[in-house]
C-alpha cells in the first residue's frame, strides 16, 4: 500500500466518513516525483511498479528484498523522460517482460523489463488508450475518432478497425456517430478464460454511460450493449479472472425527495457498479466523498478492490456467491487466491476444524451426494481446421469425483 500524500489546504471540506476496522499500514512513502503523478502500473510478475507525472517522468521502482529479512523496501531502478510530453497510458504484459508507453502527443515505447528499448514510434493521430492483446502478439491503440489502430509487438502496422457504435442511450445526446470511448479494457488475465472465444473480454465504455462487451477486437458479431445505470460514467475495470466488470463515476439524485446540498441542488455522489460478462447487474456500491472517483484497480483475489478520491483510498470487498457444496461436516469450497491463476478448493472439516486444499483449474460447479462431491472444471483446446489450416479454441469440461479428504 503506497501512501498518497497532499495538501491540506487543497481539499474540500467534506462530511466526515467513519471508516471500517482496518489494519492495512503504510509500507513506505515514494518521494521522487516532483509532478502530480497521472499513471501507475503493476508488474505483478517480477515486483515492479512504473509510475508517471504530468511532466512526462517515468520512473520504474523495484522491490528488493534487504538479505531475506522482513525489511523489503521498494527502490527507484530505472528513470526515463522523454521532456516533449505526457503519458496517457503505459500497460505491462501479463508476463511482466514488456512495458508499453503511450504519449498524449502519439509517441509510443515498447521496453524490457531490464530496461532496454526495443522500438519507437510516432502515430499520425491523437490516440488515448493502448492495451495488449491476450496473446502479447498485438498492441491496439484507440484514437479520438473511435477507431482502433493494431500494431505487433514489433511496432509493424497491422490494421484498422472501425467501431460500429451502438445507439445512443439518452435521447437528450447527440447521435451516436459522435458518441466518445471513455474506457477500453481488454482483459488479459494469465488464466485460460482469458483466451476463450465464446466468453466477452472487451469491454468499451461510452461517453453516454453505455457499455459494450464484445468477445474480442476483431469479432463484432451480437455485442452486448446495456447502460451502466450511472450518470456521469468515469472508468471501467476488469477484475483478474474477467468475470466482473466495475464501472464507477458520479450520480445524481432528480427527483423531489432527492438528497440536496447546502444550495438546494441536486446532491452527487460517488457509485461503483458491477456487471457479469452477460451484463446482468450483480451490485451496487455507494462511496463516501465529495469529489468524484479517479481510478479503480482490483486486488489479485478478485474480491477486493481500491478506489481514489481527492487524496483518499477506499478499499471494499465484494461478496461473492460461494461455488460450495458439502459432505456431512465437511464444507467444499472454491476461491481464488491472489499469488495463483487456478482455483483454489478448500475441503473443510468444520467438526476437527482441519483443512486441506487442492487447485484445478476453472472450477464451475461443485455438487456432492452421498460420501462424494463432483467438481466441474472447464478447459480450452485448440484444434486445426482442415480446410484452411487455422486452429479453432474448443471448450471442454472434466468431471472429478472427490471424496471428503479431496
Amino acid at each position: 500500500i503506497l501512501k498518497l500524500e497532499a495538501s491540506q489546504s487543497t481539499e474540500e471540506s467534506a462530511p466526515k466518513v467513519v471508516a471500517a476496522p482496518s489494519n492495512i499500514s503504510t509500507n513506505q512513502i515514494l518521494d521522487k516525483h516532483s509532478r502530480n503523478v497521472i499513471a501507475v502500473s503493476w508488474n505483478d510478475k517480477l515486483q515492479k511498479l512504473a509510475s508517471a507525472d504530468d511532466d512526462g517522468l517515468i520512473i520504474v521502482w523495484a522491490l528488493y528484498d534487504n538479505q531475506g529479512n522482513s525489511n523489503s523496501a521498494w527502490q527507484e531502478e530505472m528513470i526515463n523522460n522523454r521532456n516533449q510530453s505526457y503519458v496517457n497510458s503505459m500497460k505491462w504484459t501479463a508476463d511482466g517482460q514488456l512495458i508499453c508507453i503511450l504519449y498524449h502527443d502519439g509517441a509510443v515505447i515498447l521496453g524490457t523489463v531490464e530496461g532496454t528499448r526495443l522500438w519507437s514510434i510516432k502515430l499520425d493521430a491523437s490516440f488515448k488508450f493502448m492495451e495488449w492483446s491476450s496473446a502479447t502478439s498485438e498492441i491496439p491503440f484507440v484514437t479520438d475518432s473511435n477507431v482502433i489502430k493494431v500494431y505487433d509487438e514489433m511496432g509493424k502496422y497491422q490494421k484498422d478497425i472501425k467501431l460500429t457504435l451502438p445507439p445512443s442511450q439518452h435521447k437528450t445526446k447527440c447521435n451516436s456517430e459522435k458518441k466518445q470511448i471513455i474506457g477500453f479494457k481488454l482483459h488479459c488475465g494469465d488464466d485460460m478464460d482469458a483466451h476463450d472465444q465464446h466468453v466477452p473480454n472487451l469491454a468499451i465504455a461510452y461517453d453516454d454511460c453505455s457499455i459494450e462487451l464484445r468477445k474480442s477486437i476483431d469479432i463484432n458479431d451480437d455485442p452486448i450493449c446495456f447502460h451502466s445505470g450511472i450518470t456521469h460514467l468515469l472508468h471501467c475495470a476488469w477484475n483478474r479472472n474477467g468475470t466482473i466488470l466495475a464501472l464507477c463515476g458520479r450520480q445524481s439524485n432528480k427527483g423531489k425527495e432527492c438528497e440536496r446540498d447546502d444550495g438546494g441542488h441536486a446532491a452527487h455522489y460517488n457509485i461503483v457498479q458491477f456487471f457479469d460478462t452477460h451484463g446482468q447487474h450483480l451490485s451496487t456500491l455507494r462511496v463516501p466523498g465529495s469529489k468524484e472517483v479517479s481510478d479503480i484497480a482490483w486486488e489479485g483475489n478478485s474480491i477486493r478492490f481500491a478506489l481514489t478520491t481527492g487524496s483518499s483510498i477506499f478499499f471494499a470487498t465484494l461478496r461473492q456467491d460461494y461455488c460450495w457444496s458439502s459432505i456431512g461436516s465437511t464444507i467444499i469450497y472454491a476461491h481464488s487466491k491472489h499469488d495463483r491463476s487456478d482455483v483454489c478448493v478448500s475441503f473443510w472439516n468444520s467438526k476437527h476444524n482441519e483443512r486441506r486444499e487442492k487447485y484445478f483449474p476453472n472450477v464451475r460447479h461443485i455438487k456432492a451426494a452421498g460420501e462424494y462431491c463432483e467438481i466441474v472444471t472447464k478447459y480450452q483446446t485448440t484444434t486445426k481446421n482442415s480446410k484452411d489450416d487455422n486452429r479453432i479454441a474448443c471448450r471442454s469440461y472434466s468431471l472429478i469425483i472427490c471424496d471428503s479428504l479431496g
